[in-house]
């Protein structure tokens, strides 16, 4: 094989992101480094990364040695990797395993990205300084790539965002590659959902606040947001849905036992809940701009003054997305008219922050393919 293209990935959503940009590409691979599987992608037909998952020393041996037998099976004159994120230990781990081995790093987003470095309570204190210190020995022996917690920082030659709204973000975060308005290939398949129903329904989509320990910091806020959910799951409204993240299903998630019972039957798809909505509502979630590119309005439940940093990406930061304070407990009522004063402005986001609304999959594929073959 003159050029090798591989995939990691750590998530269910990474995963099908890379399903649909291989289906333009020649045979692609993938490198699973929590199971340590690696096979062709059309062989891999799960994932799911466990919850809160213990970085050990066997854990970082056991994704590089994966990546080297991606490597064997797939012998070429040059190799490509391609990720959804490098925050993760066993992700760093397994790119500097292929860096080592001479791959070419693309960046393909899983989401949207906060402005800059966020330093929460896992970077204080005596402990945080002994983190760092064993993080910059294992970068400099090079078995781990990247900083701690900076997103970016592994040096990809090309980044594929999502659009031209992000491109100062990645300016600054990778300063040393190529960034291309490729668009989400997650979101292509929004391009088949119709108008909003109009009717007032509306989603709300949680995310996993009690688990990164970096969100330690915003806790009180955290506990805020599942009292706000409890009282609207409580309250019954017929045009209101509660959308928990696949992590919240987890039965090692502390979701509040008011809320267990959510977790009960199989998730309704993404796509399905997105064509039910009129509006959805989340704290600092990629589903905001997913909502957009499916036509509803997004309504950002806190914002920067709530979440802080954590909320600070160029999406949120755009004056036409509408935001909420969860924790004045508004209601159904209170959601729908905020958002009825803010659609027309957020019909205009749609070009600047998700590019190539329905082709960003061939878009992605060709940039990869022209990376193998440089």
């Amino acid at each position: 094989m003159q050029s090798a293209i591989f995939f990691l990935v750590a998530t269910e959503e990474q995963l099908q992101t890379a399903r649909s940009v291989a289906a333009h590409l020649p045979a692609s691979f993938v490198i699973d480094p929590y199971t340590g599987r690696a096979e062709l992608l059309d062989s891999h037909t799960t994932v799911t990364r466990p919850v809160k998952f213990r970085v050990t020393p066997q854990a970082i041996i056991r994704a590089r040695l994966v990546v080297g037998r991606a490597f064997a099976l797939a012998p070429a004159s040059s190799s490509v990797l391609v990720i959804g994120q490098d925050i993760g230990y066993v992700e760093r781990a397994a790119v500097a395993a292929a860096q080592a081995r001479g791959a070419r790093l693309i960046l393909m987003p899983d989401g949207i990205v906060a402005s800059k470095r966020v330093d929460g309570a896992g970077h204080r204190g005596l402990g945080a300084a002994a983190r760092n210190a064993i993080d910059r020995r294992l970068r400099t022996v090079r078995l781990l790539a990247g900083r701690r917690d900076e997103f970016g920082a592994s040096g990809p030659c090309l980044v594929l965002s999502w659009g031209p709204g992000w491109e100062s973000t990645w300016r600054t975060r990778c300063p040393g590659a190529e960034i291309l308005s490729t668009g989400s290939p997650r979101a292509d398949g929004y391009t088949t959902i119709t108008q909003r129903p109009a009717v007032g329904n509306v989603l709300v989509c949680s995310q996993p606040l009690l688990l990164p320990p970096q969100l330690r910091t915003v806790k009180p806020q955290a506990e805020s947001w599942y009292r706000w959910l409890t009282e609207l799951y409580e309250a019954g409204y017929p045009q209101l849905r509660i959308r928990l993240h696949p992590s919240e299903r987890s039965d090692r998630y502390p979701l509040p036992s008011e809320l267990i019972s959510l977790r009960s039957g199989p998730a309704t798809p993404l796509l399905d809940d997105l064509r039910w909505a009129d509006v959805v509502v989340a704290p600092f979630s990629s589903v905001l701009v997913e909502a957009m590119a499916a036509g509803r309005v997004p309504i950002a439940a806190g914002g920067t003054e709530v979440w802080g940093a954590f909320a600070d990406n160029a999406f949120l930061a755009d004056p036409r997305v509408p935001t909420i304070d969860f924790r004045l407990r508004p209601t159904q009522n209170s959601l729908i008219e905020r958002a009825e004063n803010a659609a027309a402005l957020t019909e205009s986001l749609r070009d600047e922050f998700l590019a190539n609304l329905g082709s960003a999959a061939t878009a992605a594929a060709q940039a990869i393919r022209a990376h193998g073959e440089a």
